[in-house]
């Protein structure tokens, strides 16, 4: 699929392994080198020498399964919760990835930290995406519709609710890491960044408050800095560029990528006692649905928390929506659109049922 031009000139946008590698140098690696897959369809990628500060977390290699953090004491989730219940959530890390059926990802030995994410938390097997193409099941995650839209656009703007506009009037934080975005806002595509798949800045609330866009729609390099700042926001959105998203490039590239991205995740102090990381998928390979709501396919969506009993695994239909209730009720929200919807079924059997 060929992207759109920008109408406008950007910085030079760093490519796949590199842009990964200059996120995390801010402030998570300590003079080590990312080791990547080697695709022969692909240009060669620039080596950068990394200096950094000395680092909060160790970076696993993308080629080995990340092990979970042992939370100390004071860390262990106290609270009983109640079969279906949706504990309070601190912290939530969103990352989203493209167009792979759940078959062509679990069980794949080409997707080695996909897998053993899949067997630190909860996966959740027979959850559907809304639609095809990819654009509509971002609005559908974000703001509980997908407004009638069933293309990939770039001027699909929106006057509507979504997520962070509640997160903001509840008193939380956000902020969106977008890889290959060339500057903060940017409201165009450009290889390797694609604007579709950057929801926010399809809804009026964000794109038309310059300084409310700029500072919560930016590039992924700011998130190195940020996790290691210690300055993460309440809700982290991270969206891999065009390649390391598994769009145009081989699984085993994003798998390494998401190893990398969700090793220094779970080894900071950002991800707390009640932290939450969602990985899931915009779109499957075939038409498979559910519940009146859904015929996108089937797609992998892992869960991970202190709170989430490892190798949960939750056979009830979801679909995007759930994700979405999910989210709205674990942060005491209102529910929007079709996630309030009777037949959408947050995701609520996954959670740790005593400490």
């Amino acid at each position: 699929m060929d992207l759109a031009r920008p109408v406008r000139e950007g910085p030079r946008v760093v490519s796949g392994g590199a842009a990964l590698i200059a996120a995390l140098a801010a402030g998570l690696l300590a003079g080590c080198a990312v080791s990547r897959p080697v695709s022969t369809s692909l240009p060669p990628t620039q080596t950068a020498a990394l200096t950094a500060p000395a680092a909060t977390a160790t970076v696993p290699p993308p080629s080995s399964t990340p092990q979970p953090p042992t939370p100390s004491p004071s860390e262990t989730p106290t609270t009983t919760l109640v079969p279906g219940e949706i504990p309070a959530l601190g912290r939530v890390f969103f990352l989203i990835f493209e167009n792979r059926e759940f078959g062509q990802v679990i069980g794949n030995s080409t997707a080695p930290n996909f897998n053993g994410l899949a067997a630190d938390g909860a996966l959740l097997t027979q959850h559907y995406a809304i639609t095809h193409p990819s654009f509509p099941n971002y609005l559908a995650l974000v703001a509980g519709d997908t407004f009638g839209i069933a293309r990939n656009c770039e001027d699909c703007y929106q006057d509507a609710p979504i997520l962070v506009d509640q997160l903001e009037a509840s008193g939380r934080t956000w902020r969106a890491y977008l890889e290959g975005m060339p500057e903060s806002c940017f409201d165009y595509t450009v290889h390797p960044y694609a604007k579709r798949h950057n929801p926010f800045m399809y809804f009026e609330s964000v794109r038309s408050d310059p300084g409310r866009c700029l500072s919560r729609v930016v590039p992924f390099d700011q998130f190195g800095t940020d996790l290691n700042a210690g300055s993460l926001p309440d809700f982290v959105w991270i969206t891999p560029d065009i390649c390391n998203s598994a769009h145009d490039c081989p699984l085993a590239m994003a798998d390494a990528w998401l190893g990398t991205v969700v090793g220094a995740i779970r080894g900071s102090p950002a991800y707390g006692p009640d932290s939450l990381v969602i990985i899931t998928w915009d779109e499957g390979a075939g038409d498979a649905g559910c519940c009146g709501l859904a015929n996108g396919g089937r797609v992998a969506t892992i869960l991970l928390s202190p709170m989430i009993q490892p190798g949960v695994q939750d056979s009830t239909e979801y679909t995007h929506y759930s994700l979405l209730a999910m989210l709205e009720k674990g942060w005491g929200l209102d529910l929007l659109g079709l996630a309030g919807d009777p037949r959408t079924t947050p995701v609520s059997e996954v959670w740790r049922l005593s400490p």
